[in-house]
Parts: C-alpha cells; structure tokens; sequence
C-alpha cells in the first residue's frame, strides 16, 4: 500500500512538473513570436541569418561560464562541511538548480531542490541548506548591491524606458528593502526570532503545519539557533572558502550580467556602451523576482526587448532576445533534461 502511495505522489510531482515545464515554453516563446512581429520578422530572420559567430561564441561560454561558476562554489564550500563532494556532482547539482529554477514561478524551485540533492549525495540537511543559503546570501548581496549601483548611476536611462522604466527602479528599491530587511534577520537571531513568532506568520504555520503552539516555537527557536550556530561554525573554520566563494560569486553575477551585451553584438556591429547596459541589467534582474511565470517567461523577455531598444533598431533586440533566451534559458533546460533522464535510465 506504502508503495504504492509512493508511486502514485512521483507520479503527481513527474506531472506538475511536466506541466510546468510545458508552460514556461509556451509564454516564453509566445512572448518571443509577439516580439518578432512587433519588430517585423522579416527583418528579424535576416539579422539571424547574419549572426556574429565570434560575439556568439563568447556569449554561449559566459553562459556555460556561469554554471561552472556556480558549481565551483559548491565545491569548494562542501570541504567546509567534511564531506567534499566531486567536481563533477556539484555541476550536477548546478544544472539541476538552474534547470527546476526555470520552470517553477518565480524561479524559487531551484535552491530547495538542491539541498535535496546534496542531501542525496551524503551532506546532512543542515549542511547542505547552509551551503546553498551561503550561496544564496553573497549572490543576492552582489545583485543587490550591482542593481542599487546601476539605479543611482544610470537612473536618467532606467526612468526613460518606456513602460517599465518606473517599475524598474520601484522594483530595484522594493528589492533592496527586502534584502536588508531578511539580512538583519540572518545576523540578528534575536529579530528573527521576534518575526517568526508574530502572529501573522506564527499562525499560519501553526495552521499549515498542524503543530501545537508551544512545539512550534520551541522549534523556531532550535532552528534558528542551529543556524546561527552552522553560520558561526562556517566563518570560523573557513574564513578562505567564503572568501573564495564571494570572488566566485561576483564572478558569476559578472558573466550574467554581460549576456545581454554579448546578445545585442551578436547582431550590431557598432559600439555598445558595455556599463550602460550591465547597469541596466542589474536592475532588470532585481525586478524579475517579483515575475510569477516559471523562470520569469515572458517577463523577462519583453523587459529585455523594451529596455535595449534605444541601443539597436527594434528588428536587431528581437533577434538578440532570441538568442540571450536560448543561451542563458533554454540551454539550462536542456542540461536538466538531459540530467534528469540520465538519473531516470540509471534507476530503471
């Protein structure tokens, strides 16, 4: 009966999955088909016929550069733990994160689903949720702090973009706000604790947990002791791995950030104005968390086409939107597949 159980809620997550997957390919390319008639598709599947081989070929490496990037972190922050795993796993663990990223909304499926499979690879739980919380905070710190940049430097271009160009910088600082306010969580135990116990979120997961009052705060405040205590333990044994990891990290958000520019050069031979449109990016890349479609299909493409047309001819973004998708989105997808079936075949 168990089993069968078991089989029957694999099934239902192989399906909820399949169906997100499904979805985020149909806005997404939806989107792209609207943009190239917009554009005029013409004129888009000429600038496609005459790609820059060179720009493209940098543009997919800082893609696959990114992965790499973000593997080496958890490499290299798993020898923290005492149980360091093999290179070529925490890729597997990378590609995984960017792959279920981009198809749960808001891209929030990724980092949960790769504590589970560092746990699957031997780390305990709370090693592996501080390995990618350890990630996950000097990455967002570097996003943060690149977009509030991008916002004050070039906050005459962002405010001019057509549409967006309010949400943009709304969204940049509503973005900051909640980043220091979840940071001052993180450092301050005390506070967290403080929040996880008001009312309004104390009861609905004593509602959605179906716990006792007492046992659920007792729990809040074992966990967040044991995260304080994980925090303090990973500073002081290995003050060079987070060191390490932070350079990496800057790194990472570096070659994503640089995407949309090698993109629009695959297509426009004329000069860019690289900062400019890093800038921008950081900022777009702010606002994206607030986009519900899985991996922010959509979105994100129409943000990217309204905010690099003032660079190019409308007709050269839409082809660069095609091709920044496929580089940094569909190639992600196509890993996990790619992954995940060979997972499937192993277990059969």
């Amino acid at each position: 009966m168990k089993n069968a159980l078991d089989k029957k809620g694999f099934e239902n997550k192989k399906s909820a999955q399949l169906g997100r997957f499904f979805l985020a390919i149909v806005i997404g390319l939806s989107t792209i088909s609207l943009i190239i008639h917009i554009a005029g598709a013409s004129d888009v599947i000429k600038n496609l016929k005459k790609i820059n081989l060179e720009w493209t070929t940098f543009l997919f490496l800082a893609s696959i550069g990114i992965i790499i990037v973000d593997s080496l972190r958890t490499y290299y922050l798993s020898k923290v733990s005492g149980y360091k795993i093999k290179y070529f796993k925490a890729l597997e663990n990378s590609i995984f994160g960017s792959y279920i990223s981009a198809i749960t909304p808001f891209s929030a499926g990724g980092q949960p689903f790769q504590i589970w499979h560092l746990t699957r690879l031997g780390l305990t739980v709370g090693e592996a949720s501080m390995i990618v919380g350890i990630k996950f905070i000097t990455s967002f710190s570097i996003t943060v702090a690149w977009g509030f940049i991008g916002l004050l430097t070039y906050r005459k271009e962002i405010l001019n973009i057509p549409y967006i160009g309010k949400i943009f910088a709304f969204g940049t600082i509503l973005t900051v706000s909640i980043y220091i306010f979840f940071l001052f969580m993180i450092l301050n135990p005390k506070f967290a604790k403080v929040i996880l116990t008001s009312p309004i979120i104390f009861y609905p997961m004593k509602f959605f947990l179906k716990k006792d009052k007492d046992q659920l705060r007792k729990q809040i405040t074992q966990k967040v002791e044991e995260y304080k205590n994980a925090l303090l333990y990973f500073w002081k044994n290995s003050k060079g791995s987070l060191i390490y990891n932070s350079i990496l990290s800057f790194a990472m958000i570096f070659l994503i950030l640089s995407t949309p520019y090698l993109s629009i050069r695959a297509f426009y031979q004329n000069d860019l104005p690289f900062f400019e449109i890093t800038g921008i990016q950081s900022a777009l890349n702010l606002v994206v968390y607030f986009i519900p479609s899985p991996g922010s299909s959509g979105g994100i493409e129409s943000a990217f086409y309204l905010a690099y047309s003032k660079f190019a001819s409308k007709d050269i973004i839409a082809a660069a939107v095609i091709l920044w998708r496929i580089a940094t989105y569909y190639i992600s997808i196509l890993l996990g597949i790619i992954i995940t079936t060979k997972y499937i075949i192993k277990k059969k």
